[in-house]
């Protein structure tokens, strides 16, 4: 027996040879030929003392947050896996790593998928990270099978490396149900047997009519409903008219409320200006809240001036207060 064989680093077939030296027989040299798979390591490795890890106390505080032991996906779905850890390795500079997740047959540890992150972690940072979109194949049976993550330097994965499993459930694919639509009225075709040739003629005209009515009925169903839609979209019309029409008049009303001070021949700018009444504090009073209630209303600027212009307030005072 051959211990320690070093297979190398090369994922796929390799060839391997065993060879009996002359030295050690007295018969010719032997040599029996044959060929392994390489695949790729699912966890750091498989040491008694350290299973699934490489300098442990490199990374610490590492976990798998989800998913969770047993666990159920569909075949054919795709789920994201959620892990966290925490950088003790090379104070004073960033470390890549890569996370590599692998959905593993328990039976045989073969690689069934896998995907695979990358990410930077300054000396102590703690992360989490997502590695998304880890696609489950449709063919897969019903079974219990193993999600192995691991987490290594990018590069030297003999150096730095950690690895931890969880459990899940994945149920096989099953083909969406189609449903054919339903008849509303009994007596629709029966598909004839090749036997009753003799009276598939006589069936196929009774069932003619019938086949007309079905389409009939669902003509007239397919017009009403669009005559509905047509009655609903006119009603919608003329409700936002409606309703246009009362915002409207709403402001215009607004415009008219203030009523223009009565004149005073008493005023001594008379003569000065344009105004026909005495600016007093209660006329003061008037415009502003004229002013501040057209505003809360949401009229602008402009249709403010314009309704205080046609009722009679002179543009100086308006401007003043607007």
């Amino acid at each position: 027996m051959f211990n320690g064989c070093n297979v190398g680093l090369e994922i796929g077939e390799r060839a391997i040879a065993c060879r009996i030296s002359e030295k050690c027989s007295a018969q010719a040299p032997i040599e029996i030929a044959s060929t392994i798979n390489v695949m790729e390591f699912t966890s750091c490795n498989l040491d008694d003392e350290d299973l699934g890890q490489t300098n442990q106390d490199q990374i610490t505080n590492f976990g798998i947050n989800y998913p969770e032991v047993n666990d159920d996906f569909n075949a054919g779905d795709k789920f994201s896996a959620e892990i966290e850890f925490t950088n003790n390795y090379n104070p004073g500079e960033p470390t890549e790593y890569t996370a590599e997740a692998f959905i593993v047959n328990i039976v045989d540890y073969s690689e069934i998928t896998s995907k695979s992150e990358a990410i930077a972690a300054d000396y102590l940072e703690d992360i989490e990270l997502t590695i998304s979109n880890i696609s489950i194949p449709q063919s897969l049976n019903s079974s219990e099978y193993e999600l192995n993550i691991k987490v290594y330097e990018t590069g030297s994965e003999d150096v730095l490396c950690i690895s931890k499993g969880v459990m899940i459930e994945i149920n096989e694919f099953e083909e969406p149900e189609t449903f054919l639509p339903e008849a509303e009225e009994e007596g629709l075709p029966v598909q004839q047997d090749s036997q009753q040739e003799g009276s598939q003629g006589s069936q196929n005209q009774f069932n003619q009519p019938q086949d007309s009515n079905i389409r009939s009925d669902y003509n007239e169903q397919n017009s009403s409903g669009k005559a509905l839609i047509i009655i609903v979209i006119i009603g919608a019309v003329l409700l936002l008219a409606i309703v246009a029409y009362i915002i409207i008049r709403g402001r215009m009303k607004r415009g008219r409320g203030l009523e223009v001070p009565k004149f005073n021949d008493k005023d001594p700018l008379e003569g000065m200006n344009s105004r026909k009444y005495i600016l007093t504090p209660a006329n003061e009073n008037k415009i502003k809240d004229y002013i501040r209630t057209s505003k809360s209303n949401g009229v602008n600027d402009k249709e403010i001036k314009n309704s205080l212009l046609s009722a009679g307030w002179s543009e100086e005072d308006i401007n003043k207060f607007l």
